[in-house]
């Protein structure tokens, strides 16, 4: 959880929504089988649970200093 922000993830969700995107519209055919689908569904849900999970996460408290006593 340390250093994982929904930003991060939400990139992540940009990358896979683009890179599926530009494999069904470039490469038509290598990248239609139900293999390259699967991966890139399995992506996408996973992004969109991380990025669900990583909004829910608490925040990250930062270290108090050694000067602080």
């Amino acid at each position: 959880m340390l250093a994982q922000t929904p930003t991060i993830w939400a990139g992540y969700l940009l990358l896979v929504v683009g890179w599926s995107t530009a494999n069904f519209l470039w490469f038509p055919n290598a990248f239609r089988s139900i293999q390259w689908v699967a991966v890139h569904s399995g992506s996408l849900i996973g992004g969109c649970g991380l990025l669900y999970a990583s909004s829910r996460w608490p925040a990250n408290e930062p270290a108090p200093s050694p000067r602080a006593t």
